[in-house]
């Protein structure tokens, strides 16, 4: 049975759940599910969607963002929900805006530099926003 996830942007809350792999796909996901975080802030993508099995450094324009980054930061899990968004940019990217399939990550190293912020996204697991 698939965990409820209650996920924020600007405060408005979306409800999900953490999707489980389907048969013949890689199982057994690397954080075990009870330890994923009750709240889920969202940080969308514009370019390309972000899969489970992906290891990779994430940029993004320091302004809209920082808070979120921040507040992620001080989870115990640091985890977030990378979803991507039907607009040319992620900056004025609102919850009509996201598909409904993204991906959880654990968020490692964040940096600032230069109006930007940098960090190493781990893909722990699918979830899908249900309303």
């Amino acid at each position: 049975m698939p965990r409820k996830k209650k996920t924020t942007l600007d405060q408005e809350l979306l409800e999900g759940e953490v999707l489980r792999p389907d048969a013949g796909e890689e199982a057994a996901p690397p954080v075990p599910a009870g330890i994923y975080p009750t709240t889920l802030y969202l940080l969308p993508l514009s370019e390309r969607p972000f899969f489970p099995a992906q290891t990779m450094p994430l940029l993004m324009n320091e302004g809209p963002w920082l808070e979120t980054v921040k507040k992620i930061g001080d989870t115990p899990q640091q985890m977030a929900g990378i979803i991507l968004v039907n607009l040319p940019h992620s900056e004025g990217a609102a919850p009509r805006d996201f598909y409904s399939i993204g991906t959880l990550v654990r968020m490692h190293h964040p940096v600032r530099g230069e109006g930007k912020i940098q960090f190493i996204a781990e893909g722990q697991s699918r979830f899908r926003i249900v309303k």
